[in-house]
This record gives C-alpha cells, structure tokens and sequence, in this order.
C-alpha cells in the first residue's frame, strides 16, 4: 500500500510521474520510498563519520558532501527503477521478485528432509561431548521435532505450532551456551538458534521470473 507519506517522500526527491508511469507495480513504488528514506536517515547521521575521516572538514565542507552523496543516491534510485521497469516488461509480469512465505511453508522447511534446519541440527547435536546439558538440549530438540503441523487447517494454526518451536529454539539456545566444546562452536550455534528464535517472517522467489543459466566463468 502506497501511503500519502510516500508519496512525500517520493515527491521530494522529484521521484514523480515521469518516472513512476502507470505500468510501475506498487511493490517497486514502495521500494523506492523506503530506500529514499533510509537514505534521508544517512544524511542525517553521517556529518560526524565524515569529520573523522578528514579532520580538516569544515561543517559547510561536510554538508556539501552530504548533499553530493544524497544527489548520487537519488540518481541511482531513479536508474534502478528504470532498469526494473525494462525487466519486468521484457519478462511480461509485474509480480515482486520476493513473495512472503506461509507458517506452512516454513515450518515445512525447517522441518523437512535431509537438507533441513532441524537435520543439520541434529546433527551437531549429536556431536557435541557428553554431558547433562547436552541430554537436556537433545530432549528439547526433540520437543521441538514433537511438534507438526499434519493435523492443522488453517496457517493461523500453524503460526501457533511454529510459535511454540520458536520458544523452544530460545530455551536450546541458552542451554547450548552453557557447553564448551572443542568440536562444535556452541556460542556461535547459540547466537543462530537466538536469532532463528526472533525471526517469524521468511520469503522465497517467485516462479514468474525467468530462469537462465550463463556460460561458466
């Protein structure tokens, strides 16, 4: 959804209807606001990096190579959508590259198959040096390979049950950091399943795009 806000934004940095034609999906739109924002964000905060890159910069001095890199930015911002609409016509769709996958689908693939998440970390867990807290992680690990989604109607149901694995991710996480072992970087593999833990959204590629594979370089 394209908001009044960006629309602000996109006119401000003369992002406008020469550029932003009608055959432009919302999702590019989007993308251009949000990039020139974040943009906005780096001037903002990039005077005092720049004063100690070059101690002889004046503020005036650094002001002007603000605006410059802002300039330099926008000019790219305008290409790229450029580029973007010539993709997508020559490809006949106006489908976003990414799509946002379901609970289902992402339960599934951590879950599922030789090449899955939860195999690779069964994996590691195996390995790890004997110990009561390695027992403890291999019981929560199967806590979590408990859990399916067979039985589920609705992704709203499968959010619930992928929920529940993103806890119990958390508690292997803090229980792994407690094991030093000389085979198995644990406080590395913590610092993965904390993250895993925090992350609900994932996305995947669309299937309207091309495929193509270049000559070996």
């Amino acid at each position: 959804m394209i908001t009044d806000e960006d629309q602000y934004v996109l006119n401000k940095h003369g992002i406008k209807s020469s550029l932003i034609t009608p055959d432009v999906p919302f999702w590019l739109t989007k993308w251009a606001s949000l990039t020139l924002r974040f943009c906005e964000y780096e001037i903002l905060n990039i005077i005092e990096p720049l004063k100690s890159m070059n101690f002889n910069y004046t503020d005036h001095q650094c002001m002007l190579e603000a605006k410059n890199i802002m300039s330099n930015r926008i000019s790219n911002i305008a290409i790229t959508i450029d580029k973007v609409k010539h993709c997508l016509k020559s490809m006949g769709t106006n489908e976003a590259p990414l799509r946002t996958l379901t609970f289902r689908e992402t339960f599934q693939k951590f879950i599922e198959g030789p090449s899955s998440f939860r195999h690779s970390l069964l994996m590691m867990l195996e390995k790890l040096e004997e110990s009561k807290v390695k027992k403890e992680c291999i019981r929560l690990f199967w806590n979590v390979s408990d859990i399916s989604i067979n039985d589920t109607m609705d992704d709203d149901q499968c959010k619930a049950k992928y929920m529940r694995v993103l806890e119990i991710l958390k508690e292997l996480s803090m229980a792994i950091r407690k094991i030093k072992s000389r085979v198995i970087f644990t406080e590395a593999l913590a610092d993965i399943l904390y993250l895993y833990s925090h992350t609900f959204t994932y996305f995947t590629a669309t299937e309207a795009y091309k495929k193509f594979t270049g000559e070996e370089v």
